[in-house]
């Protein structure tokens, strides 16, 4: 069981953080709290910062150390992987999860919400898969197979706009000039998506084959 458990919640220019002693799964002390930049500066400020936490307590970071945070859709990457190389235990969790573990509060400020991650960081220890980078190769499949999906659902919406529109101007004798120009612009944007997304699957392909165990 770590000993110290740093709760971390991410914003897109900063971060907050507090650590915590658990004493075991039920008692916790508080040892400090802190805001830092989000930036390579401010994770060296939070290493720091842990370290002298740790000295208090007789702990080493490397080994009574965990770092919880949720995933945030890209603000945390940065973090998860400055402190995954320095080879400190950090643990990515679903925000949903932490959520609606027992007795988890969302807190009425970012300095609350660390505290929380940290408690359910405490609590649900059985629970942790620790952080590591993906390959690069991979890392950037995700990106793009993220970035297809919301051209397909973009599609998705103009297509449906388009049908609304065509079963509207089908009732009237004749078609409004409006609705005209929103038809032929939703068709235009079809075609554009169409051919971004065949781009897309052209990329994702390249990828693939471009790593041989991917490809396999």
């Amino acid at each position: 069981m770590k000993k110290i458990c740093i709760g971390i919640d991410i914003a897109k220019e900063t971060f907050d953080a507090t650590a915590i002693f658990a004493e075991d799964l039920d008692v916790f002390n508080q040892l400090g709290y802190a805001q830092f930049k989000n930036s390579p500066s401010g994770f060296r400020n939070l290493v720091s910062w842990v370290r002298k936490q740790c000295k208090q307590c007789k702990k080493h970071i490397n080994d009574d150390c965990v770092f919880c945070m949720e995933t945030t859709g890209g603000y945390d990457r940065q973090i998860c992987s400055y402190l995954y190389d320095k080879g400190l235990h950090v643990w990515r969790e679903s925000a949903i999860q932490i959520r609606r573990s027992s007795g988890f509060r969302r807190g009425k400020d970012d300095k609350a919400d660390s505290r929380n991650i940290a408690e359910y960081a405490a609590k649900n220890q059985s629970k942790l898969v620790e952080f590591s980078p993906d390959a690069e190769t991979v890392a950037e499949l995700k990106e793009m197979v993220n970035y297809r999906s919301r051209l397909v659902e973009r599609r998705k919406e103009a297509k449906t706009r388009l049908s609304e529109k065509q079963a509207t101007s089908s009732k009237t004798a004749k078609q409004p000039q409006g609705v005209h120009t929103i038809v032929k612009l939703s068709k235009r944007e079809i075609q554009c998506l169409d051919k971004m997304i065949e781009e897309c699957d052209d990329e994702i392909k390249r990828i693939v084959e471009s790593d041989e165990d991917m490809k396999t």
